[in-house]
């Protein structure tokens, strides 16, 4: 899906905000809408993940080929991070509060650290390391024309 869509943002980003939609109707929910939340999530997290993880390379205007690997490793470490803070938080609103409140205060977290992926820029199309405003000038690549 990412990879045919011109905005990268709004594909990584809509899964993440379904996710956490779920996670904040946890709590609201029987037994069947339950399970019909874990599946949105779970889809929700595999559609993120994986144009998540693939994001470094579409940014070869500011990354070079070799650094790619590094910047996924630095994307990861931070993913761990928040893997580590965020369930002892919710571990201390739920012994506190309750899991209503912790799974509302994940949902939150959740939507907060989703809609931040809008603040990235998108990533310019790039076609063999050159741009392609440069593959047409250089004509390596037709220009499109409408009819």
């Amino acid at each position: 899906m990412a990879d045919r869509s011109q905005n990268y943002r709004a594909v990584f980003v809509i899964p993440w905000l379904l996710v956490g939609i779920s996670l904040d109707l946890f709590p609201f929910t029987g037994l069947v809408g339950l399970w019909v939340l874990v599946l949105v999530a779970g889809a929700g997290v595999q559609f993120g993940f994986s144009v998540w993880s693939a994001l470094p390379g579409l940014y070869r205007d500011r990354l070079n080929p070799e650094d790619i690997a590094t910047a996924e490793g630095l994307m990861l470490t931070a993913g761990g991070i928040g893997g580590v803070i965020i369930p002892v938080i919710f571990g201390v609103i739920q012994t506190g509060s309750g899991f209503s409140s912790a799974f509302l205060f994940g949902g939150i977290a959740r939507l907060v650290f989703a809609l931040l992926g809008f603040a990235a820029r998108e990533p310019k199309h790039v076609t063999g390391g050159i741009s392609e405003a440069e593959a047409v000038q250089h004509e390596m690549l037709p220009e499109m024309h409408s009819f």
